[in-house]
């Protein structure tokens, strides 16, 4: 299960969230992911980059992996995901 949702900012926290456009897996152990990001008027201050949060199905949330994407990049390709 993966969550996609801004850093920070400076001023505000964003209102808004990138829309995930594409998700599949490419292989056993990595997906691809594509996303629109949130207008520009839902970001207060600074963007900063992404935050993407994943887990395994069957684990709690609590249990979440992090990756950050530190600019306005909208598609990442993540390998070697360990559950």
């Amino acid at each position: 299960i993966f969550n996609l949702m801004f850093t920070l900012s400076f001023l505000a926290a964003p209102i808004g969230k990138p829309t995930i456009t594409v998700a599949h897996n490419t292989s056993s152990n990595s997906i691809y992911l594509s996303w629109k990001p949130p207008s520009a008027d839902e970001i207060f201050g600074e963007f900063l980059g992404y935050r993407i949060t994943y887990h395994a199905r069957d684990v709690k949330p609590e249990n979440v992996n992090e990756i950050f994407i530190r600019d306005s990049s909208v598609e990442v390709s993540i390998s070697y995901i360990a559950w």
